[in-house]
């Protein structure tokens, strides 16, 4: 697959996909709690909701979320 940015059409029903800013949006990792960080582009159906993550995206999520996680149960031991 090349760009996820040349992806206008999703495959799951056809419809119109465009890059969204999902920023703010909760969801739980590993156990917590996390939000998904503002400014970062995920090409996203605008029927569906499908989500198209290639690897960089995933690894920039992953270590978003990770951070987040960490940062939390360190407030939490202490």
């Amino acid at each position: 697959m090349g760009d996820l940015s040349d992806i206008t059409v999703c495959v799951e029903c056809g419809g119109r996909v465009a890059l969204k800013d999902h920023g703010g949006r909760r969801k739980w990792y590993r156990g917590a709690e996390v939000s998904y960080p503002r400014g970062l582009l995920i090409p996203t159906c605008e029927t569906c909701g499908a989500e198209w993550v290639d690897g960089a995206l995933n690894d920039a999520l992953g270590e978003s979320f990770e951070q987040q996680r960490a940062a939390k149960l360190q407030a939490k031991t202490g």
